[in-house]
């Protein structure tokens, strides 16, 4: 689960990514679902983390769907939350929405 909390920099340079909270084995793209939200604002740290991910293993043919797929799948949760956490925050649920909208483009 790539996203700056998980990310550990060592003098200016990441230095590891950690995060085991919701390990599961499958496609690598599970792993961009939070730093690839439309909704992020911090464009260069994501170009940075797929860079240095291209330097190990070359993205598959398939990338930009399964990421586009685990984003629905991760603000699906959110609208999940929103209901039962959240007493049905509409901001919470319109956000949400549009970024589900934007990636069934």
């Amino acid at each position: 689960d790539c996203h700056r909390e998980n990310i550990k920099v060592l003098n200016g340079r990441i230095s590891g990514i950690l995060d085991f909270e919701r390990s599961i084995a499958g496609h690598h793209e599970f792993d961009f679902k939070s730093i690839l939200m439309p909704s992020k604002k911090n464009k260069l740290l994501q170009e940075e983390v797929l860079r240095g991910y291209e330097s190990i293993k070359p993205l598959s043919k398939e990338f930009k769907e399964r990421v586009k797929l685990y984003i629905i799948i991760n603000c699906l949760g959110f609208l999940e939350a929103a209901h039962i956490h959240w007493e049905d925050d509409q901001d919470t649920i319109k956000k949400y929405l549009k970024i589900i909208d934007s990636q069934l483009d």
